[in-house]
């Protein structure tokens, strides 16, 4: 096989591969503001190629603290993601892949002025065993940023552990600005590491033949 007949080849090959290798994302949930219907509802399906639990609803940031409570949140958009009844918030890939998650935004949540304080911690599995945990204490009605640095992981769980305040609704804390990555399974490495093998094997068979 010619040089040049290889390396369209090898391209056509590997480039499906490519968005696996350098996929960063960063979920805000803002493309969900249009299923709203009044400040909270449930989220309907995956977010960009994540799955969230049963028990994670968005809410309007924005219009439920300060039309409702003026409580003076500082904003990073209008949509962030919740958790009901003090339940965890469970995150995967929505193809069930291994991926990585560096940093995320959280805030405790309340319905009155008082807001709740405590820790809020990310807990990082692969094939159902733990590999990975990271935690932050909240502040008071503020973002406080977790960073978790999870390099392969595919399910973390969310969870908010209360010390002082009192939850008056459903809501137990707020997630936004989730940036995650999919992280290549080793088969699209082998197949990479193919195409190079055979490339460099096809330029040396040429070099030679030209000699």
């Amino acid at each position: 096989m010619k040089l040049r007949t290889a390396l369209p080849l090898l391209l056509a090959l590997t480039a499906p591969l490519m968005p696996q290798c350098a996929s960063a994302t960063t979920i805000d949930f803002e493309s969900l503001a249009s299923t709203l219907t009044t400040y909270a509802g449930p989220i309907d399906g995956p977010v960009d190629g994540y799955v969230f639990s049963a028990n994670t609803w968005i809410v309007d940031e924005f219009y439920y603290n300060v039309r409702f409570h003026n409580v003076p949140y500082p904003l990073s958009g209008d949509i962030g993601a919740n958790a009901l009844d003090d339940a965890p918030i469970i995150l995967s890939k929505q193809d069930g892949g291994v991926f990585s998650l560096q940093n995320l935004i959280f805030s405790s949540w309340d319905t009155a002025s008082q807001d709740r304080q405590g820790t809020f911690t990310a807990t990082g599995y692969l094939n159902g065993v733990e590999v990975a945990s990271a935690s932050a204490q909240s502040a008071q009605f503020n973002w406080s940023t977790l960073t978790a640095n999870f390099r392969a992981v595919d399910k973390v769980v969310f969870e908010f552990n209360v010390s002082q305040g009192a939850n008056t609704y459903p809501f137990s804390f707020v997630i936004d600005n989730v940036n995650v990555s999919a992280v290549p399974q080793p088969s699209t490495y082998a197949m990479l590491l193919g195409g190079l093998v055979l490339l460099g094997c096809t330029a040396r068979r040429q070099s030679h033949n030209k000699t």
